[in-house]
């Protein structure tokens, strides 16, 4: 079960896309520059946190959540597309 997560359009956001599955631990984020990720073993209460506090910043969740956490295994999805993306969403 995957659920898209609002980015909001900042002057410094590189998120562009990103949707969670808070069952199993994922995320997968697509960049402003087209690099697709799909992160592993997120931590499951800071995926919810996220889901459930609206004016969060996404990127900056991201970063401490997925990019710089020594836990999470990062596979990268380059090859999927905006549209791809938007269907496992939905």
């Amino acid at each position: 079960m995957f659920l898209k997560v609002a980015t909001y359009p900042q002057q410094y956001n590189t998120v562009k896309t990103m949707i969670v599955n808070p069952i199993r631990g994922i995320v997968v984020v697509e960049f402003t520059y087209g690099n697709v990720f799909e992160y592993r073993r997120v931590s499951r209460r800071s995926i919810l946190n996220l889901l459930a506090t609206l004016d969060m910043d996404t990127e900056h969740w991201v970063r401490l959540n997925c990019v710089h956490n020594l836990t999470t295994e990062q596979i990268d999805l380059t090859f999927y597309t905006s549209e791809q993306l938007r269907a496992m969403a939905a």
